[in-house]
């Protein structure tokens, strides 16, 4: 195994200068989506735009490159790093000059992932967390793989129970290809139904003015008026058009499941769990439970089917592109259980569970209401599609998710452990300890005050759980019940 002496100030590899040219002109065609679109329409119909040909243009964009070159090289240059006793240091800045020390007591969690770009390169990245922000403090963009262990190492050797888990630890748990697959075919898509919809209506209404300009959208709704004379033929249409918006939601959502867990596997450590997956972008994070504030157990009714289940955990002010890596997915019961108890040494499940009031009830539905309305608002406004038939439908879906939504809906205490059930779709159990609580409020509305209702809502360093819409008495005893349990329970929260 290679030596490697973090003591003195560092660079990380020179292939860096690559990953950091890469990064800000990924960074700047995102942003520009849109020039690029008009600058190469205007090209493509009168030869230039804003009196520059194609030729210049061109220059600019290589003087554009080459200023994006210069400057990773500079970033790269300035960009040093050293551990010492006191923590993890780093010096960066071109212009502006940043000293940066992380206490190693300080650190919340280590990533180590690879884009495809680090992948085509073979280097990882490497970032560091803490508990004091929702995003990474530092992160070094190109490491050699046994170098960033190496750092890893390094830094987590104040912690005994890290250090006591690289001798001994073993795969766990190895998603199997079927698996996966029946884990991406039970996903909620209509989440996924939900991102292609705002992609398509946020892309129409970007470029409204470029079909007007080339008579697209006419075109479209003459043929469909023309095909669509009678009333069933326009239902049939309709049909049609959400039949193939769901197709493209399913094959989203697996495509997705497939490549964000690609090749997942639980390495269990004496007292941590690392968990390692991904194909375009590979990443790897050690889970200590004592960083653990909450953990959840999602499944759905067609997951139950396949005996698949979810566990989600949850650390503390971790930013949330990166929270959806710290799930496990596609486990049988007994693997969720094992995995639970490593987090949670002395949890059994709650038998008493509690239902919140109708009030519940009441207020899904007009928020539901409230939805429906904002979508015939975008229906009539937008004139694209005549889809007045969603009413009826829109109907039919808010009775069926009152009901599922209410019977889903639970809350168990005990001396040690909150559980909080929901969901509609998907089932959701919410499982926190005490002693991880921040803090406790009670909140009552004036029409929930008249009803003598009122939610709980308890506070962690990775966000709120919610006990709605209860009796206003139970409601002030789970309040002074948990404020004292948090006060006399003597362990910290990390």
């Amino acid at each position: 195994m290679i030596n490697f002496d973090f003591s003195t100030p560092i660079r990380q590899s020179v292939k860096g200068i690559v990953i950091i040219f890469g990064f800000q002109l990924f960074k700047f065609l995102k942003q520009s989506f849109a020039l690029f679109i008009v600058i190469g329409v205007g090209i493509a119909r009168k030869g230039s735009i804003l009196g520059l040909s194609a030729l210049q243009l061109m220059l600019y964009l290589l003087a554009l490159l080459l200023f994006f070159l210069t400057f990773s090289i500079l970033k790269y240059w300035y960009f040093k790093f050293h551990v010492s006793s006191e923590g993890f240091h780093l010096d960066k800045g071109i212009l502006n000059k940043e000293s940066i020390l992380i206490p190693s007591s300080k650190i919340q969690n280590i990533h180590i992932k690879q884009n495809l770009l680090q992948q085509f390169i073979n280097v990882v990245s490497f970032s560091i967390e803490t508990a004091g922000d929702d995003k990474s403090e530092i992160e070094i963009k190109a490491l050699s793989r046994p170098m960033a262990l190496a750092l890893k190492k390094s830094l987590l050797a104040e912690i005994s129970e890290v250090v006591k888990s690289f001798p001994e630890s073993r795969v766990y748990y190895k998603v199997s290809p079927k698996k996966l697959l029946l884990e991406g075919i039970g996903q909620n898509h209509l989440k996924s139904l939900a991102i292609i919809l705002a992609f398509i209506l946020g892309i129409y209404f970007q470029f409204k003015d470029l079909f007007n300009d080339l008579e697209i959208e006419n075109e479209f709704i003459d043929n469909i008026e023309t095909q669509s004379a009678a009333v069933f033929s326009i239902i049939l249409f309709n049909i049609l058009i959400l039949l193939v918006f769901l197709l493209f939601a399913f094959l989203f959502s697996l495509l997705k499941t497939l490549i964000v867990n690609f090749n997942l596997q639980v390495i269990e450590h004496e007292k941590t769990i690392e968990i390692s997956k991904g194909l375009l972008n590979k990443i790897s994070l050690n889970l200590s439970p004592r960083r653990i504030q909450s953990v959840i157990v999602t499944n759905n009714r067609l997951k139950r089917y396949f005996g698949l289940n979810t566990l989600e955990v949850r650390q503390a002010m971790i930013d949330k592109k990166k929270a959806q890596n710290l799930s496990i997915i596609a486990l049988n019961k007994t693997q969720l259980w094992y995995l639970v108890n490593k987090i949670y040494t002395s949890y059994t499940t709650i038998a008493e569970k509690f239902k919140p009031t109708l009030y519940f009830i009441r207020v899904k539905a007009i928020k539901s209401v409230v939805i429906l309305l904002i979508l015939n608002l975008i229906v009539y406004f937008t004139e694209f599609l005549n889809l007045w038939f969603v009413n009826v439908l829109g109907v039919l879906i808010v009775l069926v998710f009152l009901k599922i939504s209410y019977r889903k809906a639970f809350y168990s205490i005990d001396d040690q452990y909150l559980v909080v059930g929901s969901g509609f779709i998907e089932t959701k159990t919410e499982i926190v300890q005490h002693h991880k609580i921040q803090s406790v409020v009670m909140r009552q509305s004036i029409f929930m005050k008249r009803r003598q209702v009122a939610s709980v809502h308890v506070y962690t360093a990775s966000g709120k759980i919610s006990i709605s819409y209860i009796e206003q008495e139970r409601a002030k005893a789970i309040l002074n019940y948990l404020i004292y349990s948090v006060e006399t329970s003597g362990k910290n929260w990390m």
